[in-house]
């Protein structure tokens, strides 16, 4: 993501020339053309990014809109209208931060990790089987933070410990980030998986919003491949 509440990007490079595509999310894909390759040839394409990392939400990150009716969020309504009542029944506060706070414990204590799924199961599977691995915790709190009247967006990337790290295809992960009322410029984070509220900003590096159909790229996918003899494989 070239910006967002919690990141900059300075700089990309590459060890091939490529061009920047960018979708109405402001999703930013790199496309690298190869125009030959022998059978059982391969190519390595190194990509450095350099990103100015905030460890507090900034205020100039204008999300795009957050649609509830997107389809896997949205098919979860009628469980996420009767999990709000019974934190409304347990006298949760209504201040925003504690709402949020609710909703990401629920869905952190409810909701059992069942390891990677490649298909994207959405809020009604999370918040009716209550299982899923990271993609079914980010919808099902999706879910519940937009139905409690805070915009909420999913979001794809990497948690990363220290200023350089590696990326591995397997650390990929989905978490969410919400806005409070009363101060929509100010976003939080909520990655009710790994149970991180609010902190630890830093450690999180933002490669995608996503959004259901939103691109070519399915949300379990880094990457994609126009020509299907091509096998494509991270680190």
């Amino acid at each position: 993501m070239p910006k967002t509440a919690f990141q900059t990007l300075e700089s990309i490079e590459a060890s091939r020339p490529f061009t920047k595509r960018l979708d109405e999310l402001g999703n930013q894909t790199l496309n690298f053309e190869i125009p030959e390759l022998p059978p059982f040839g391969q190519r390595v394409v190194t990509v450095t990014a350099r990103l100015s990392m905030l460890g507090r939400p900034g205020v100039l990150f204008v999300a795009p809109e957050s649609e509830a009716s997107e389809p896997l969020v949205a098919q979860g309504a009628d469980y996420v209208e009767r999990i709000l009542g019974e934190l409304e029944d347990s006298g949760t506060r209504q201040e925003s931060l504690e709402r949020a706070l609710a909703v990401h414990q629920w869905v952190h204590q409810n909701l059992r990790d069942v390891g990677y799924v490649s298909r994207d199961r959405g809020a009604s599977y999370a918040l009716s089987e209550r299982k899923g691995d990271c993609t079914e915790f980010m919808h099902a709190a999706l879910g519940l933070f937009r139905a409690s009247g805070l915009p909420a967006l999913g979001i794809a990337g990497f948690r990363v410990n220290g200023k350089g790290s590696i990326l591995s295809a397997a650390d990929y992960h989905n978490w969410t980030i919400f806005t409070d009322e009363g101060n929509s410029a100010r976003w939080h984070l909520s990655d009710p998986h790994g149970d991180v509220f609010n902190k630890d900003e830093r450690q999180y590096v933002a490669f995608r919003i996503l959004k259901t159909g939103s691109s070519d790229i399915t949300n379990s996918q880094r990457f994609f491949s126009y020509d299907p003899r091509v096998v494509v494989e991270m680190n």
